[in-house]
């Protein structure tokens, strides 16, 4: 079992360029020069751009409506287990699947394929946090010489609703990997509640990732590293300036300086705003190069949970608090605020 979490560090250091060329070997030639076409696209704009979780933020959200009938986790499954494994190989698995269900890659709407890869981009983020968790799970089982079996697959995933499959001390978990979000919140119920397939028997664990608290990380990722590339330009004025010998140069020179001083104040703000951000929600969610995943504490506190079985709630208990604010609000209920 892979520690996605180191791929994930070395993806930061990699464009998507380059991490379709330390693919090529395992890539058909057709697609390898269809993806390096469309990852220059102005629409996607990924080929220079380094292969993180922020490069998904502003992906083109056209034509999704209408994209293609491809299951997302069975590319991914499928891709995971290659050498190599980064996003611009995922990608191209994308673009395979599509040859493979009767498509001529080069033949397709631009914007139509275009919208699919976003998509299916956006869909990534979450894929490699279950993976992730399995590993941090695995080692902790081992730690404790406790023999367990994991099964991750996408049939799995598709058809029992269940993202990692643990077999140990005689039970079957199954645990659900999801965001937390009041977006998803009502999909969520609904799979919980057995309306978009019956669930199967074992222990059910729920496993949602609570990352609002660090949601304005983002844009002030963004916010730093504009500073960051204004501040290189300035560096790069002021060393001319140094070169010039004029009274002129020189007030300009004392007036750079100035402001090289309060640019660098200012990234240090958002810097320490964004390392508190970090510290503050450390126990809920541990952020690598735009990537959310399930810190270690987590997955110990998970793990002491499932082996002591003391706080497995009874199914029908989860059904009538599920279902309870359908039942209160189909009745002619007043209250008074």
């Amino acid at each position: 079992m892979n520690n996605i979490k180191n791929s994930v560090e070395k993806w930061g250091e990699t464009t998507y360029l380059e991490g379709l060329e330390v693919s090529q070997s395992n890539i058909d030639p057709k697609i390898f020069l269809f993806a390096k076409k469309l990852l220059s696209n102005e629409k996607l704009n990924l080929s220079t751009e380094k292969m993180t979780g922020w490069s998904f933020e502003g992906l083109p959200k056209t034509e999704e409506s209408s994209t293609f009938k491809v299951r997302f986790s069975d590319v991914f499954h499928k891709v995971i287990h290659e050498p190599n494994f980064n996003p611009s190989l995922y990608i191209c698995g994308l673009l395979e699947e599509l040859e493979k269900i009767g498509h001529d890659v080069e033949n397709l709407n631009n914007d139509k394929v275009i919208g699919f890869i976003a998509r299916g981009l956006r869909s990534f983020t979450s894929f490699i946090r279950e993976p992730a968790l399995a590993y941090q799970l695995d080692n902790i089982f081992k730690s404790h010489n406790i023999p367990a079996s994991f099964d991750q697959s996408a049939e799995q995933d598709a058809k029992d609703h269940t993202d990692i499959l643990i077999n140990a001390i005689g039970q079957t978990y199954r645990l659900w990997i999801y965001q937390l979000s009041s977006r998803g919140l009502p999909h969520d119920i609904d799979r919980v509640l057995g309306r978009r397939g019956a669930l199967l028997s074992g222990i059910h664990v729920m496993c949602p990732l609570i990352s609002e608290g660090v949601s304005p990380i983002s844009a002030l990722r963004a916010r730093i590293n504009k500073k960051n590339e204004k501040r290189i330009t300035l560096w790069l004025e002021i060393e001319n300036l140094k070169k010039l010998a004029t009274k002129s140069a020189l007030t300009k020179l004392i007036k750079l300086k100035e402001k090289e001083f309060k640019l660098d104040k200012e990234i240090q703000d958002l810097n320490q705003k964004y390392d508190g951000i970090e510290a503050a929600n450390n126990q809920l969610v541990e952020v690598i190069n735009g990537f959310y995943f399930y810190p270690d504490s987590y997955a110990h506190a998970l793990f002491n949970l499932m082996i002591s079985g003391s706080e497995i709630i009874p199914y029908t208990q989860i059904q009538k608090v599920l279902t309870g604010p359908e039942i209160l609000l189909s009745k002619n209920t007043i209250f008074k605020i």
